[in-house]
């Protein structure tokens, strides 16, 4: 499993999470709020690292 891969799987699994407690808490609760910012981090990291993966693969067919 690749890391982006693995990032991903922790996207899914902590929006799942993120719902659930958002039905249970409220989404104006701190604590629902601070689980959102952690994974619009974790979604802005994901996006980067693939961005930077495809142009990666992009370089290296171009070079071949």
């Amino acid at each position: 499993m690749t890391v982006i891969e693995r990032l991903l799987c922790i996207i899914e699994y902590r929006k799942e999470e993120l719902s659930y407690l958002s039905l249970i808490k409220g989404t104006h609760d701190p604590s629902i709020i601070k689980l959102s910012q952690e994974l619009d981090k974790l979604i802005y990291k994901y996006q980067k690292l693939n961005l930077f993966s495809n142009s990666q693969m992009s370089i290296h067919l171009t070079k071949k």
